[in-house]
């Protein structure tokens, strides 16, 4: 949005920050077993680039892979009746954070996102995220923490399950670089002594 504003809308203000949002720290209880399953959790609508995901969970399972996967969430775009998908519905937050803890990475396909809160949670819970790599946002949130994986076509999803799935030892360390992240800039304590910084350095030079 930054850029957005200063790069191509080619707004000059005179004094501008970036201040972030925070985000609660939660805890987050992981079922016993190895993580198997892809977790999509939102709004279930074309703007989140959901048919794509379908289609590629599909193509995946149809050339003899073990995948499934779990969407929570409400909206038009509920997942095909097929075995590759549970469909969770509307779920409480604990209930979201603890599907995090138990995924094998978190996906989100979407091209068009401003931060992703649900990318945060999933860090938090200590597993990494599959993201799509058109979206600038959270492929650069993936490449500054380290903490998945992005994929531009059905090859790179595909060789990245493979990857996750092949490396758990990795794909947890992953989860870990993405939980240090999310405490490093976007825990609400972070986030409220930063503007007091701002204000603080803007009354100071006036």
């Amino acid at each position: 949005e930054q850029q957005l504003a200063l790069r191509r809308l080619a707004i000059q203000p005179q004094r501008h920050r970036l201040l972030g949002e925070g985000v609660p720290l939660t805890t987050a209880t992981a079922h016993a077993g190895a993580p198997a399953d892809l977790l999509y959790v939102g709004r279930l609508e074309g703007g989140k680039n959901l048919p794509l995901l379908y289609r590629y969970v599909r193509r995946y399972v149809a050339q003899g892979n073990a995948l499934r996967l779990v969407v929570m969430g409400t909206g038009p775009l509920q997942p095909p009746r097929h075995p590759a998908f549970v469909y969770r519905g509307f779920v409480d937050e604990q209930t979201k954070v603890n599907a995090c803890a138990s995924a094998l990475a978190f996906c989100l396909p979407s091209n068009n996102e401003s931060f992703s809160r649900v990318i945060m949670e999933s860090w938090l819970a200590e597993r990494p995220v599959l993201v799509n790599a058109h979206c600038a946002v959270t492929a650069g949130h993936v490449q500054r923490s380290k903490g998945g994986l992005a994929f531009r076509t059905y090859e790179e999803f595909a060789g990245a399950v493979d990857w996750l799935k092949a490396n758990p030892t990795l794909a947890s360390q992953m989860g870990r670089n993405g939980r240090v992240y999310v405490q490093g800039n976007y825990t609400w304590p972070l986030v409220v002594e930063r503007f007091a910084k701002i204000v603080a350095a803007w009354r100071g030079s006036e």
